[in-house]
C-alpha cells in the first residue's frame, strides 16, 4: 500500500489522509447501519469486471468497505474514501485499505489511475455546490470504467438546511436525472456506455437493485 502517496496507517491499520488538505466532514451514528447491507455488496459485478481484465479499485463513498474487501479477496488492488468515521469500523474493529477523506471539498486525485471507480448512493447526498469536486475525484482517478448511482429524489430546501446544520442526516440533498450526470461526467472527458451498463445490471447480485434503477456506466 506503499503507493498511495501522502497516506499514513494509524494505529487501528486504516490509511489516512492529512485532514486539512481535503476537510473531514459529516458524521452519523446511522450511516453504516443503515447501508451495510443494501449499496456495498455486487460481487456479481465485480467479477464481471475482473473478466475484462480489470484489477485495481477505488470506492468512493465507500460505507465499511464491503466491496473493497470484495476486490481484495478477488486479487486486486483496491482503495476506499468515506466521509463518515462511523462508517470506518463494524463492532469497533476498523476495516483496513480505507480512509477518512471528504473529496467533496478538494478533489481527491491519487497519483496512478484505478481500473474501476465506484461510487453508488453517494452523488445525490453532496451538496449541489460541492459536487465538482466529487466528480473531479471520480474522473481523474478512473482508468477504465467509473460505476455510479444517481437517485433522482431531493428533500425539501428546509430540509436540506437542516442537514447542512447537522439537524437530519441521509437525506437526497440533490437528486437529478441520469441525464444530467451523464452530461457533466463526459465533458470531463468519460464515455457513457449504455450497452456495458446493460451487461452489469444483469450481472450485478446488489441486494437492493440501486444499478438497474438509477445505475450508470462510463468508460475512459
Amino acid at each position: 500500500m506503499s503507493r498511495f502517496k501522502g497516506f499514513y496507517l494509524d494505529q487501528n491499520g486504516v490509511y489516512r489522509i492529512n485532514k486539512n488538505a481535503h476537510g473531514i466532514g459529516w458524521k452519523s451514528p446511522h450511516y453504516s447501519r443503515g447501508n451495510r447491507l443494501k449499496t456495498h455488496i455486487d460481487e456479481g459485478t465485480f467479477q464481471y469486471l475482473d473478466s475484462l481484465g480489470c484489477k485495481s479499485l477505488l470506492d468512493v463513498g465507500c460505507s465499511i468497505g464491503t466491496n473493497v474487501q470484495i476486490a481484495l479477496e478477488m486479487g486486486w488492488g483496491a482503495f476506499g474514501i468515506e466521509v463518515d468515521d462511523t462508517a470506518l469500523h463494524e463492532n469497533g474493529k476498523y476495516q483496513k485499505n480505507i480512509a477518512l477523506i471528504d473529496c467533496t471539498h478538494n478533489p481527491v486525485i491519487f497519483h496512478h489511475p484505478f481500473d474501476v471507480v465506484w461510487s453508488v448512493e453517494v452523488v445525490e447526498h453532496i451538496p449541489k455546490d460541492r459536487s465538482e469536486n466529487y466528480l473531479e475525484t471520480l474522473v481523474r482517478n478512473c482508468g477504465k470504467y467509473l460505476v455510479m448511482t444517481a437517485a433522482k429524489d431531493t428533500v425539501s430546501e428546509q430540509e436540506v438546511k437542516k442537514q447542512l446544520r447537522g439537524e437530519l442526516w441521509g437525506q437526497h440533498l440533490n437528486g437529478q436525472k441520469r441525464e444530467y450526470w451523464i452530461d457533466k461526467i463526459e465533458k470531463k472527458g468519460l464515455k457513457y456506455n449504455d450497452e456495458l451498463y446493460k451487461k452489469l445490471v444483469k450481472k450485478s447480485t446488489m441486494i437492493k437493485p440501486f444499478l438497474k434503477h438509477s445505475g450508470m456506466v462510463f468508460e475512459k
